[in-house]
């Protein structure tokens, strides 16, 4: 879930304290035989649903039209509606929570089940426009621990660096490779705090990247996909907020976090 311009946090606010281990509800079995993964790239996309039907079917038809063999984990975050029904019906790796654990912790949970060297995390309100940026982000990922949307965020609160009013030193911010379209390595994940309910969900593993001296890289993935902000919350039990509709994608790369 991604803070809005009316909710984002304050530098005063702190977030709570980041358990090195989560302990989810056992996810329920896939619905269908898991396929062989296409390992080819090895890549395995994750995805992550709560309550948005039409936005995890587009997210998920176009990636496969880009990449028909790529791994895949779709996550649904106990929503109960027509996307957990879609979901059921994958032919991929499902993951089906009884409640919505956040979306931090669904990533560390997806990535629990990664097998290949490196994980492409795409919000389920992203959409495929052409594939490529997989076989590009490869060829540039190597001495890096992730590459794709990178920002710089406040390393307490994840607000922007362009949301601050003032000028604050420097060593505040961090450099953050935001998880709605982009790729890490699985392995060095592993080494690092795990990702979790914040409105940065990787605010921390940022964090420990950085205090790693781990390298992280911007890539132009927003030339391949498109990304509709906040698509959840805008779509929090059918009801949109502002003047957003449904299908109505933008093309930017200053999204708020």
């Amino acid at each position: 879930m991604k803070h809005s311009l009316r909710d984002r946090p304050t530098p005063e606010h702190t977030p709570p304290t980041i358990p090195m281990e989560l302990k989810s509800p056992a996810p329920q079995p896939p619905s269908k035989a898991t396929p062989p993964p296409h390992t080819e790239l090895n890549v395995t996309a994750i995805i992550i649903n709560y309550r948005t039907p039409h936005l995890i079917k587009s997210a998920v038809n176009t990636l496969r039209k880009a990449y028909p063999k790529l791994a895949l984990i779709v996550t649904d975050n106990g929503s109960g509606d027509a996307s957990t029904e879609y979901i059921k019906r994958l032919n991929c790796r499902t993951i089906l929570n009884a409640q919505n654990l956040g979306h931090g912790r669904a990533i560390h949970q997806a990535m629990q089940s990664v097998t290949t060297k490196y994980a492409f995390l795409m919000d389920s309100d992203c959409k495929v426009r052409r594939g490529g940026f997989l076989e590009a982000m490869l060829k540039e990922i190597p001495g890096y621990y992730a590459i794709g949307w990178k920002r710089w965020v406040d390393r307490i609160t994840g607000v922007p660096r362009e949301w601050h009013a003032a000028s604050p030193p420097s060593d505040k911010f961090v450099a953050y490779v935001h998880p709605a379209a982009s790729l890490y390595n699985a392995d060095i994940y592993h080494e690092l705090p795990p990702a979790f309910h914040h409105g940065a969900p990787m605010l921390q593993n940022m964090v420990g990247a950085a205090a790693q001296e781990h390298k992280v890289k911007s890539f132009p993935i927003f030339d391949y996909i498109d990304h509709l902000v906040a698509g959840t919350r805008r779509m929090y039990n059918g009801h949109w907020e502002g003047k957003g509709q449904p299908n109505t994608w933008k093309k930017e790369a200053s999204y708020p976090i």
